[in-house]
């Protein structure tokens, strides 16, 4: 009797402890029903390949211009050069004229019509006039121009720059003539021997030769100029 009644006692705790088991497990299983635990996190996927540039769009209106900005500070001055070869203090060139009235007949028998525009030959003989010429020392000769009057077709006037450094042998630095039946007219000469004027040891002057013709008025020698450069 003992023993049954053991076993009875028995089985009534385990039914009790089952039963109480049951409920925490019922209850536990519905908490997990309800809200389960979170899962591990993702890792995050690769990027995906960049997609195709869109068209650019249309370009904008020009902004306004900046403001110019200030000017930067002037350097220093550079050294100063060297100073240049001291000019001579005037023109370098120059002109002397010489006029019909200035010329002398070589003899004083020749019959020649002289005044303050032109000289012409009277006489039935050529006839040769001088004047003297006064150019500075040390300036060159760069031409002589001879102006006159031709009407004679066959005949002509003709002027000569001469340097003198011996009575006997002039020597002729420039020399031209009139042409033909032009009328007035000039002749330049740029062509001149021993240029460097000298007055320490020449002298110069002008000749001028007009033969004779009729009538005498047909050749006349009005003036010649003669040009000159200074040294530099």
């Amino acid at each position: 009797m003992e023993r049954v009644a053991l076993s009875k006692l028995l089985f009534v705790i385990i039914l009790v402890a089952a039963i109480g088991i049951s409920g925490v497990v019922s209850a536990g299983v519905t908490m997990a029903l309800v809200a389960g635990p979170q899962g591990p996190e993702g890792q995050q996927g690769p990027q995906g390949e960049q997609g195709p540039q869109g068209p650019a769009g249309a370009t904008g209106a020009t902004g306004p211009a900046g403001s110019s900005g200030s000017a930067g500070p002037q350097g220093p001055a550079g050294a100063t050069g060297p100073q240049g070869e001291q000019g001579i203090g005037f023109e370098p060139t120059g002109y002397i004229s010489i006029p019909a009235a200035a010329l002398v007949s070589q003899y004083s028998t020749d019959a020649t019509f002289r005044d303050e525009r032109f000289v012409s030959n009277l006489d039935t003989k050529y006839v040769k006039l001088f004047a003297s010429v006064q150019l500075p020392h040390g300036a060159t000769v760069t031409n002589v121009t001879f102006y006159w009057y031709d009407a004679n077709t066959t005949l002509n006037v003709y002027c000569y720059l001469i340097l003198l450094y011996n009575p006997s042998l002039p020597l002729v630095m420039s020399s031209s003539g009139s042409s033909g039946s032009a009328g007035w007219g000039s002749t330049v000469d740029t062509n001149i021997s021993v240029a460097t004027i000298d007055n320490s040891l020449y002298t110069y002057c002008l000749r001028v030769e007009i033969p004779a013709n009729s009538p005498n008025t047909n050749l006349r020698f009005r003036y010649a100029t003669i040009g000159f450069a200074y040294p530099t």
